[in-house]
């Protein structure tokens, strides 16, 4: 079932047909800017099964209004709460088929539907469970673990429905710092994490106390880097009904056309503090990982191979390079390798300047050079950056991990 509204911009008067897909997810945000003068405007699906409600409305603030008919109608815009929308076009005002049935050439029906049951549990999760799962980790990372362990045990009691009280604290810590990220924590991260950690229990406790020694004599314990983690974890939360189309993309597997396909749930404001922060944190992460495929090579974790060129000759000077540079450290040794590539530095250098800019009918983001000109290397869609989103979280999950079994050896905490 789908429904149509008319929304006529408040600045330059153009005209939109809102074309709302009836689904699974009741409620959602939705923004697209206005293909004349840029104006955003901002609204909200409300669908009740129930009654066979279908609702539209504008949001507050957006200068804009809506009609219940409008002439010389400029383009269409999809909206669908799980499934990518056809990009807004001016040659689609006409009849064309529903998300839906285009999503049953992309899925068999029975994994669309336990696809969009995820979405639905997510959804609702990490609006109302994760706050309290967040706060759980968060008084461990700042060692207040006795009421660490009280907010933990009402998560396992509601979301687990047992109690593992009489678990190791940190060994309860780690159970949910996965699966209480649903959908982020995939299958694949799960993988390569239990390979770091394979791979760190082959090196020399020595030689990792002496990694762990380096962050200590700064005053970063192992629990100052799983919040760091943690703040960026709360963001994804937060985004996530941003990122639903995201999920959807990727769980398609190349069903969907970047060219053809995007999502009307976000704006490029909606996740460029995202995107930026999680590039952040990995590039600072690297530097572990940098360390640990030292002591591989040579057995300590500050003997920098001459052949990498990081813009550093001694380990305790790559804090100073770029995070571009230091990503290019990627693949190059044991560690190292098992993280992917899914992030654009260009993109996120434009994004920290503000030189970016967006074309609302492609959905395409690109990046501006000093002079005003277009860097190629940005370029990114507005449904890839969603989905870039979700995988640096996940190998901000991969990188965690060696962390955790550090301070599980107990040679990462202020006592080491």
């Amino acid at each position: 079932m789908v429904k149509n509204f008319f929304v006529v911009c408040g600045v330059c008067g153009c005209a939109y047909r809102i074309r709302v897909q009836a689904g699974y997810v009741n409620d959602y945000s939705a923004s697209f800017h206005c293909t004349q003068c840029g104006n955003r405007i901002d609204g909200a699906v409300h669908l009740d099964p129930s009654c066979a409600l279908v609702d539209f409305r504008l949001g507050d603030g957006s200068v804009a209004s809506l009609t219940d008919s409008a002439e010389n109608v400029r383009a269409l815009v999809e909206l669908s709460g799980e499934l990518p929308s056809f990009k807004m076009s001016s040659a689609g005002c006409g009849c064309m088929i529903s998300p839906y049935m285009r999503a049953a050439s992309v899925f068999r029906f029975d994994e669309l539907k336990e696809h969009i049951s995820e979405l639905e549990f997510c959804l609702d999760y990490y609006r109302t469970d994760w706050p309290t799962v967040r706060t759980a980790l968060q008084l461990f990372n700042d060692e207040n673990d006795g009421f660490a362990a009280e907010m933990l045990l009402r998560c396992e009691k509601k979301l687990l429905e047992e109690d593992c009280s009489e678990r190791p604290l940190l060994n309860r810590i780690y159970c949910f710092s996965w699966t209480g990220l649903p959908m982020v924590a995939d299958a694949d991260a799960r993988k390569r994490a239990k390979e770091v950690t394979a791979r760190v229990r082959r090196l020399q406790v020595d030689a990792l106390a002496d990694l762990a020694g380096f962050y200590l004599a700064s005053g970063v314990t192992g629990r100052h880097v799983l919040a760091e983690t943690l703040e960026v974890f709360d963001q994804v939360a937060k985004a996530y009904p941003s990122l639903v189309n995201g999920f959807t993309f990727l769980k398609a597997n190349g069903g969907y056309s970047l060219e053809e396909y995007g999502s009307y749930s976000c704006t490029p404001e909606d996740l460029k503090d995202l995107y930026c922060d999680e590039y952040e944190l990995i590039g600072r992460l690297m530097v572990l990982f940098i360390g640990l495929d030292n002591i591989v090579r040579d057995g300590a974790f500050d003997a920098m191979p001459p052949m990498l060129n990081l813009g550093a000759k001694t380990f305790d000077k790559l804090g100073r390079v770029s995070k571009a540079k230091r990503l290019e450290a990627v693949g190059t040794g044991a560690f190292t390798g098992l993280i992917r590539r899914c992030w654009k530095p260009g993109l996120r250098n434009a994004f920290c300047h503000n030189k970016t800019r967006f074309d609302s009918e492609t959905q395409l983001v690109q990046a501006l050079r000093d002079d005003g000109t277009v860097d190629p290397a940005g370029d990114t869609y507005l449904l890839e950056m969603a989905c870039e989103c979700i995988l640096m979280a996940r190998e901000i999950l991969v990188m965690r991990e060696a962390v955790f079994y550090m301070l599980g050896r107990g040679i990462w905490t202020d006592g080491a």
